[in-house]
């Protein structure tokens, strides 16, 4: 999957601060990217950019050769649940939820979650919580929190 940005840019608030200006870059299928920078650089904004958790107040976004900013909300929902995996700096599980509900969660929104059970399981064995699929967050430490969160990134076999 390649994603191509340009000229992107992103305002917040009233008065509007730019707080992204002109990015343009380019990022190839199987391509391994890391992006650093002190706190508050605007990484956390354009990954979500990137990946349409947020729509850009200048230039454009491309997914293999798709314009995110056309896509209708529920397009760019679907596209995101298939092809890209996110892992938030908070964990955003569900409390009430057992771990391997959480990972599922995805595939749920979809009618897939019987389909992907046994990926689910799998996936949580290799992150060494297959003991620990009945539990709640609550009963996690911080560290298991994580890897349920990046167990469920990879529950739709993202591209990205």
């Amino acid at each position: 999957m390649s994603i191509v940005s340009s000229k992107v840019g992103k305002r917040i608030g009233h008065p509007a601060t730019q707080i992204l200006t002109d990015i343009t870059m380019e990022i190839p299928d199987g391509q391994f990217l890391s992006l650093t920078g002190r706190s508050g650089s605007g990484k956390s904004t354009l990954l979500y950019l990137l990946s349409g958790l947020d729509s850009v107040s200048s230039g454009s976004v491309l997914v293999d050769n798709s314009d995110l900013s056309k896509m209708k909300r529920k397009e760019i929902a679907h596209f995101r649940n298939e092809k890209i995996g996110f892992v938030f700096q908070f964990n955003y599980l569900i409390a009430e939820l057992s771990v391997l509900e959480n990972v599922l969660l995805p595939a749920k929104k979809y009618g897939q979650e019987k389909n992907r059970l046994e990926l689910a399981k799998s996936i949580l064995e290799k992150v060494g919580l297959n003991e620990k699929l009945n539990r709640l967050p609550r009963e996690l430490s911080g560290g298991e929190e994580q890897r349920v969160a990046i167990a469920r990134a990879l529950i739709m076999d993202p591209r990205c």
